[in-house]
């Protein structure tokens, strides 16, 4: 049992590590410096932008 819950968490922490970096570096691009965007707001910044 305690594989198979290692098993999952590995896989959640890989998803996470292939989806992180895009979602940051949009964040980063559209923010001013020091100032992390949120989901909701990189949402509301390309809906503005379009």
């Amino acid at each position: 049992m305690r594989t198979h819950y290692l098993t999952l968490i590995g896989a959640v922490v890989i998803l996470l590590g292939l989806v992180a970096p895009g979602q940051i570096q949009r964040g980063v691009a559209q923010s001013p410096p020091g100032v992390p965007a949120s989901a909701e707001q990189v949402a509301e910044f390309e809906a503005a932008a379009a």
